[in-house]
């Protein structure tokens, strides 16, 4: 895999070492794409073997304690493999990031604004800090705005989910929503649409099942203006109305699960400027992947209304399933592990309310994907964890997806890891029910939608 470089630098022919000078660079400054590694010797299990009980110690340095432990107690396994189809972000959007260097810096509120107004841009595609510098003292700003703009790349998306209820023993599980969510992207996305009232992006979320619940749904409307909360409302069939809610209890469990609204599909979801952020490291760390995105097999489907792509996602298989499987229900028996160059980003909020006194999120490197979060407690005791499966794909256009929704058995949970249960998603089959980088209407994100929808 290739990058774009990182920039010429000069240095004196006098008085430096000129290997330990370029080495210091190279660990200063990490390109904004997929860069070139060198052979090396791969670092854990190897590919085509499995990581469990009997194989854990090859992987101390590369999963958090908290998800490491499954493995070494015999609650998880995992098969190993590596990327065989490319995993890199789009090359248009690799260019844009380029052509974003210096147009961008960190406010003091945390947001991101134009280096040469101070004002929040009206549109952006691409990463705004396409060259990163451990050393900046706003360094793990700007990697968390990466990451922001590498998901909303995708564009708008809709996900149909089936959100399981599981305990470390379940062998069915003791409850199941269905649960469709649309997300309408106006910041990053490729597409760019008229925005007068600057929104970053609009959330709707229906239950379908099951049918006492039918009808429920939630709607949010996110700003670019930091200081402009989110705006959110609910609707409840048995009460026929529609009310606004708080919008500061996104650490609260979606429909009573353990998966909160900040935990999204993607692993991070909350307003940018709602935490701060520190980098705590960089490293190699297992990530979870979709097997048949590895190897290139994602199938594509046109979306009926000629833009966007439906996504086949076939039958999640986690441990509960197996009947001869003694580990914890929640285990995605199907995940692929696949070590991975990540940044340890920690995030605290700034809501002294909030359930999480610290969250720490590994995102990739090379891509801004995350594969695994670990909350903690306000006293910094670990009490949860989410994993996702990532899954990835080109699609027949040629455009490179990395953050599909659906697509492969991948899988999804949040733990509890005090109480030893946890929420797993399933996504639902069907291309139609899956889709990204699909056109949406603002109607369909009105107070009145709520309504409509949930007669």
């Amino acid at each position: 895999m290739t990058a774009a470089d990182g920039g010429q630098r000069g240095f004196p022919s006098k008085g430096i070492d000129m290997k330990a000078a370029l080495l210091t660079v190279l660990l200063l400054v990490w390109p904004l794409g997929p860069q070139a590694r060198a052979d090396a010797p791969p670092r854990g299990v190897a590919p085509g073997g499995t990581l469990d009980e009997t194989t854990w110690k090859e992987a101390e340095d590369l999963f958090p304690e908290e998800i490491l432990a499954h493995y070494r107690d015999g609650k998880f396994r995992s098969p190993v493999g590596k990327i065989s189809a490319p995993y890199r972000l789009d090359e248009t959007f690799l260019a844009a990031s380029e052509a974003n260097e210096g147009k961008f810096r960190i406010s003091p509120e945390g947001s991101l604004v134009e280096a040469a107004t101070g004002k929040t841009p009206e549109y952006s595609f691409g990463l705004p800090f396409p060259k990163i510098d451990p050393k900046d003292p706003q360094v793990a700003e700007k990697i968390l705005w990466n990451y922001e703009y590498a998901y909303w790349s995708n564009g708008s998306n809709k996900i149909t989910s089936k959100l399981l209820w599981l305990n470390g023993t379940s062998k069915t599980p003791e409850r199941a929503v269905v649960l469709q969510s649309l997300a309408m992207v106006y910041e990053g996305n490729r597409h760019k649409m008229d925005n007068p009232q600057q929104f970053s992006r609009l959330d709707r979320n229906l239950l379908l099942e099951p049918a006492d619940a039918n009808g429920t749904a939630s709607l949010g409307w996110r700003y670019k203006d930091p200081a402009k909360r989110d705006q959110l409302w609910a609707y409840v069939p048995a009460l026929r109305r529609v009310r606004a809610t708080s919008p500061s209890n996104r650490s609260d469990g979606v429909f009573g699960s353990e998966m909160t609204q900040d935990d999204g599909f993607n692993g991070f979801d909350a307003k940018p400027e709602d935490f701060t952020y520190k980098l705590v490291g960089q490293k190699d760390q297992y990530m979870s992947f979709a097997p048949e995105a590895l190897d290139g097999k994602i199938q594509f489907t046109q979306y009926p209304d000629g833009q966007g792509w439906g996504v086949t996602s076939p039958e999640f298989v986690y441990g509960y399933k197996l009947p001869d499987f003694k580990g914890f229900a929640w285990c995605p028996v199907q995940s692929v592990l696949v070590p991975r160059p990540v940044w340890l980003l920690e995030a605290t909020p700034k809501d002294r309310y909030y359930l999480y006194g610290k969250i720490l999120i590994a995102i990739d490197r090379e891509t801004y994907k995350v594969s695994n979060v670990v909350k903690y407690d306000w006293k910094g005791q670990p009490v949860g964890v989410f994993n996702r499966g990532i899954s990835y794909g080109k699609a027949p256009d040629g455009y490179r997806f990395v953050n599909l929704t659906g697509g492969g058995q991948g899988g999804a949970y949040a733990e509890n890891t005090k109480l030893e249960r946890a929420t797993a998603a399933e996504v639902m089959p069907k291309p139609v029910d899956n889709a990204i980088d699909i056109k949406l209407g603002l109607e369909e994100f009105q107070p009145d939608r709520l309504v409509q929808l949930g007669r």
